[in-house]
């Protein structure tokens, strides 16, 4: 699922890695509001930010995320891609995604 994260977070500086992300909600691809303190002690979080949809590399990256879920489902982890874009164009990669499934 990808979420819409324009002016998600207003924070300055990078996180470190293994750092507790700052609560937030945004707007999903299917156009449910995800809450990141919704999954606090029930699931691992594995937030993924890439610059673009339907990019070469970006495609390459999540298709990769994708077919390993089954071994994040394993360690109750979920993954949420996020970037700027809106989420008609989070839904139509997607679907672009989906239709390259194993490739």
């Amino acid at each position: 699922m990808a979420l819409c994260a324009m002016h998600a977070y207003g924070g300055g500086g990078l996180m470190a890695v293994d750092s507790a992300a700052p609560l937030f909600s945004l707007a999903s691809s299917n156009g449910d509001t995800v809450k990141l303190l919704d999954f606090r002690d029930r699931k691992n979080v594995v937030l993924v930010f890439y610059p673009g949809d339907r990019t070469p590399g970006c495609t390459k990256q999540l298709c990769a995320l994708r077919d390993d879920y089954f071994e994040f489902d394993k360690k109750n982890a979920v993954i949420f891609g996020i970037n700027p874009a809106d989420a008609r164009s989070h839904k139509k990669f997607a679907e672009i995604l989906a239709s390259i499934q194993g490739k």
